[in-house]
């Protein structure tokens, strides 16, 4: 009787551990980070930051890794991460619900369309995380 459970508990634990994780929606705890990525170095910003992300809910896998974050034409973003050895693109407007499968988010945009150009040359990257 003790192997038949024991054989369900491994069971339980393979199913477990295969099953997706699902989003965790975002608390008060959350902090964004933005970085500029160059060539030989990449660096925090701190203030002054062309655009704001605001997070509803995130895949707990994504948690502290690092997404690029690309302006397009103006009003268009779009936002690539890699989960599981698969690279995910998700393409938003500012202003509006950015969401798949494995988040939700809200970016606004906080320049002038007249300096929206001199922006998209950058390469952006975005980090969420827990404090």
């Amino acid at each position: 009787m003790k192997k038949y459970f024991f054989i369900l508990f491994l069971l339980i634990l393979v199913f477990i551990s295969c099953y997706p994780k699902k989003p965790q929606f975002v608390g008060p705890n959350t902090k964004v980070s933005y970085f500029i990525q160059g060539r030989l170095r990449t660096v925090e910003l701190l203030k002054s930051v062309p655009f704001k992300v605001v997070p509803y809910y995130l895949n707990s896998a994504l948690f502290g890794e690092r997404m690029n974050f690309e302006m397009g034409y103006a009003p268009h973003f779009r936002i690539k991460y890699v989960k599981e050895n698969k690279e995910y693109v998700v393409d938003g407007v500012f202003g509006d619900s950015c969401m798949n499968a494995d988040m939700k988010l809200i970016v606004t945009n906080n320049i002038k369309d007249t300096l929206f150009a001199n922006t998209r040359d950058i390469n952006w990257l975005i980090q969420i995380s827990n404090r």
